[in-house]
């Protein structure tokens, strides 16, 4: 979605799937890493079973092939000069399988 300049608690979610029919279940703890564009502060990372701390969060309980676990909401300050467009990247790790990553193009009104 949109953000505007100076608006705060903005948010984006994120949701970590196992599609790695290969692997199954993912064993041992997963990651995600925010790397937060410019323009954007980091209010805070939160979702139900996430330990999170700054921009990261873990977990390490299995993940079933097909299946999700809970949505982690990323909640951000948009600065007064943010540029117009900005990226925000969210990186999966761990759990026995390659990282991931993700990319959302933001538009800044």
């Amino acid at each position: 979605g949109n953000f505007t300049k100076g608006q705060t608690n903005a948010t984006y979610t994120v949701t970590v799937t196992n599609t790695a029919t290969s692997t199954g279940p993912t064993s041992g703890k997963v990651t995600v890493t925010d790397t937060i564009p410019t323009g954007l502060t980091l209010v805070s990372m939160a979702g139900t079973g996430w330990v999170c701390t700054a921009n990261a969060c873990n977990r390490s309980d299995s993940l079933a092939t097909g299946r999700s676990y809970p949505i982690i909401t990323v909640t951000v300050d948009v600065a007064a000069n943010a540029p117009s467009q900005v990226t925000n990247t969210v990186t999966a790790s761990g759990g026995k399988s390659a990282p991931a990553s993700a990319s959302n193009p933001t538009t800044i009104n």
